[in-house]
């Protein structure tokens, strides 16, 4: 009895958190960030992008101290545009802030419409990637309004295989020469380089201090849709932390070293991997919307919604007279959440994916579902080869269900009896029950102990499923062109439902009270409301194990009338 309450229970949980999840993210989204954003707080200095050299500056507070609100950011200049295409990217660079203002990616549409336009990770004004310079006292290097020097002059258009450099220049008073370098590899094929030199050519040493900020643009409307918000990552010798962009308040600041850091949304993600100099920190914050602003109004193309901001800022360092030093990005990577591409970066980048807590069982699963892809050539079969091998992994485990189950049922009258007999005596039908058991060889917990083992597996799926970039505008068959979609015309969560009904038909409960059963007949109902909503590659898993139990349940009772 206590098994199948547990077995009751069990179920209810999984069809509890699942319609949580699909009912909180259809119907009640999260609220908008309150009018006018959070500012990031500050290391030894704190950065946000603006003119010249593309940073304003402000001391940061004192330990312990409260936090000060930074000021709006002084208006961007426009500056010359510079256009780089490779086989991956279409980026457009500015004089004025010396980095990527947009970053388009061609192998990825916005949408699965005929004409759709590719994905954008970053369209700002105020820059996607600014390459920032401070001096002691936390001012910025370039005069406000400095504009860099580009070459080449019409950007670069590589073919696969080519590879070419992006130069900006800009001179700082006192014969202090500022390059920052962009180098486009043939592989990585979603990463690049950026390294900044400081040339000092005049008489006396100059102290500067240099920082990478990654800014992202969240979209508020398509994070409530895909129930997914964008966030910041750092990984640094304390493991990797992530934090959700409208949950940082007033920022966080993570102490080097650090292996890498950056922002994630649900299928992409934007990371610098630091080399060079020791990383001093990482500041993450968040800015309002539209901080970039010309005579007291938006500025166009700043940003509409609010601004997640990763800050990796080096320690600082003297340039001695005739000297230059140099930070390096060793690789920054821009493009879709692909555990391959990832790897081909720096194996370490895998972890920019995260999949659950049951993440050491998710990534072989994900890595098993691509190698079915890469034969099969289509993820809806690769789903259903999944699922097959996952049945035959936890054939015995069902099978000794099974029997158990039809065990249980063929004492069911026994144990009615006694519960009869020994009603007022708990610890007499306790002793009795298990006499019971001992002599027929039935263990009652095996009737819920494979569901139990087997759960970990169907949440690791249900994140594989829910989150890799793999079946974004996947397509399946017929109407099921999308596989991270809810089917659009409800069909395979009809189904699922009714295979979840015949399932229940087709398999032995003993033990259980008629309110119980019928509260068990209605699951399937409910799990069809639930997955209305659900990607159609997860209905789709559901569905097919449904119907391989279904096969497995008739064939055991066959075997065994």
């Amino acid at each position: 009895m206590e098994s199948k309450r547990l077995l009751l229970a069990t179920i209810l949980s999984i069809a509890i958190i699942l319609g949580y999840q699909a009912i909180a993210a259809r119907f009640f989204p999260p609220p908008e960030p309150a009018p006018g954003g959070r500012a990031a707080p500050s290391p030894a200095a704190s950065v946000a992008p603006s003119a010249g050299d593309a940073a304003t500056a402000t001391t940061g507070p004192a330990p312990g101290a409260a936090p000060v609100a930074a000021a709006p950011a002084p208006a961007v200049p426009q500056g010359e545009r510079v256009t780089v295409r490779t086989e991956q990217y279409e980026m457009v660079f500015s004089t004025a802030t010396a980095g990527p203002v947009e970053v388009r990616l061609p192998d990825y549409r916005a949408s699965k419409e005929p004409g759709a336009p590719p994905v954008a990770l970053a369209d700002l004004a105020e820059g996607a990637l600014v390459p920032t310079l401070l001096v002691p006292g936390g001012q910025r290097l370039l005069p406000p309004g400095t504009l860099y020097t580009v070459e080449p002059a019409g950007g670069l258009v590589l073919e696969p295989g080519q590879e070419g450099t992006l130069t900006f220049t800009a001179e700082a008073p006192g014969g202090v020469r500022v390059v920052n370098r962009y180098i486009f590899e043939a592989a990585p094929q979603y990463a690049f380089r950026l390294e900044q030199t400081v040339t000092n050519s005049g008489g006396q040493p100059v102290g500067v201090q240099a920082a990478w900020v990654l800014r992202h643009a969240r979209d508020v409307e398509a994070e409530r849709a895909a129930g997914y918000s964008s966030g910041a990552l750092v990984r640094s010798v304390a493991g990797v932390r992530r934090e959700d962009f409208e949950d940082v308040g007033q920022g966080f600041r993570v102490p080097g070293p650090v292996d890498w850091a950056g922002w994630q949304e649900k299928y992409f993600a934007g990371v610098v991997l630091p080399r060079g100099p020791q990383v001093e920190a990482v500041v993450v914050g968040e800015q309002p919307a539209g901080s970039a602003v010309t005579g007291g109004a938006p500025q166009s193309g700043a940003a509409t919604g609010p601004v997640g901001v990763v800050q990796v800022v080096y320690q600082a360092a003297q340039v001695a007279p005739g000297g230059s030093v140099t930070a390096s990005a060793g690789q920054i990577y821009m493009g879709p959440k692909d555990v391959g591409e990832l790897r081909k970066v720096d194996p370490r980048l895998e972890q920019v994916i995260h999949l659950g807590f049951f993440h050491w069982i998710a990534m072989p699963l994900l890595l098993t579902l691509r190698w079915l892809h890469g034969i099969l050539g289509n993820y809806g079969l690769a789903i259903i080869a999944l699922t097959i091998l996952i049945k035959l992994v936890f054939w015995p485990l069902t099978a000794k269900q099974i029997r158990s189950s039809k065990a249980m049922a063929r004492i069911q009258p026994e144990m009615t009896r006694l519960r009869e007999k020994y009603k007022n005596d708990r610890e007499a039908l306790n002793r009795e029950m298990m006499q019971l058991f001992r002599k027929h060889n039935v263990n009652p917990l095996m009737g819920c102990l494979p569901l139990l083992v087997q759960i970990p597996v169907f949440f690791a799926l249900y994140q594989v499923l829910s989150q890799s970039i793999e079946l974004r505008h996947a397509p399946f068959a017929g109407w099921i062109q999308d596989l991270s979609a809810m089917d659009p015309y409800y069909a395979t969560p009809i189904l699922m439902g009714v295979s979840m009904f015949v399932t229940q038909r087709m398999t032995p409960m003993p033990g259980m009270d008629p309110t119980q059963q019928k509260l068990m007949l209605i699951m399937p109902a409910m799990m069809s409301v639930f997955f209305l909503w659900m990607p159609s590659g997860l209905v789709l898993y559901w569905l097919v194990m449904n119907v391989l139990q279904i096969a497995q349940q008739a064939y055991a009772n066959r075997i065994s009338a």
